[in-house]
């Protein structure tokens, strides 16, 4: 799974809400396909740059 996702400073959108859309739109397009597994934790954090919590709670969010 690939991920090219860069954070908008300028938007009052808090990150997991950026990356939950992201996600999302990664699914629409046919990119990620529904029920794909997913990296763990910590390297979804590493790769979308933020904390660890931040992607529990887009993980929450979703659910």
């Amino acid at each position: 799974m690939e991920i090219n996702w860069q954070s908008d400073p300028q938007a009052t959108t808090p990150l997991y809400q950026q990356i939950s859309a992201y996600c999302r739109q990664q699914i629409q397009q046919g990119n990620w396909l529904v029920g794909e597994k997913l990296s763990a934790q910590r390297q979804l954090a590493a790769q979308f740059n933020v904390n660890r919590s931040t992607i529990v709670t887009v993980l929450n969010d979703q659910c």
